[in-house]
């Protein structure tokens, strides 16, 4: 409740008024606390845990236990998470296999809860790495058998650990570099498009 009132005395001319109105307060929220602090590399089909803690930050960071939290791994939407009796948001997730490469984004959103007088907040994290294995498939028997000094050939198939082409985040065609040691010999090459 707000009173406005003109103090009595204050003006010749006009006497003392008190006049009342509803006013509403909001609570700010924060999402605080958010883990794995630091940088992290995770191989696709690799689980991370992630972690977060929803606080009014407008009443000294007290706890919102009861509350949903709304985490977003790149572009994949997992289901709400209810903070427990500490605030704690926490989710133990498994990075897909068609989790693209490279740096991701989790967002955390607390949507605004106009029931509970709260305004909504969202936090970032962006230490996350996704990384693949790579899987080499020389294919079998080689049946070259060079004299010394002649060339030979050797195939096979190089892809990421989901079967896909080696590729940006764009989609476009990463090429491999391939070693090949023969008797402590090495030598190199680079491929593409999966074909060595």
């Amino acid at each position: 409740q707000l009173v406005i009132t003109v103090v009595d005395g204050s003006s010749a001319f006009y006497l003392t008024e008190t006049g009342n109105e509803a006013v509403t307060v909001l609570g700010t929220t924060e999402i605080t606390q958010i883990s794995p602090i630091n940088p992290q590399i995770v191989l696709r089909n690799g689980v991370i845990n992630l972690t977060s803690q929803l606080v009014e930050s407008s009443d000294n960071d007290a706890i919102l236990s009861g509350f949903d939290v709304q985490i977003q791994f790149g572009d994949d939407l997992l289901s709400p998470i209810t903070t427990d009796g500490q605030g704690w948001a926490n989710v133990s997730y498994t990075v897909p296999f068609d989790q693209k490469l490279g740096p991701v984004i989790v967002q955390f959103t607390f949507s605004d809860n106009p029931g509970a007088f709260l305004v909504g907040t969202v936090s970032n994290l962006t230490n996350i790495e996704i990384r693949s294995n790579t899987i080499l498939i020389i294919d079998s028997p080689i049946l070259a058998n060079p004299i010394a000094g002649e060339t030979f050939n050797i195939t096979g198939t190089i892809t990421s650990d989901n079967g896909s082409n080696l590729t940006t985040l764009q989609g476009n065609a990463l090429s491999a570099l391939i070693d090949v040691r023969i008797n402590g010999d090495t030598v190199g090459f680079s491929t593409s498009n999966g074909t060595v």
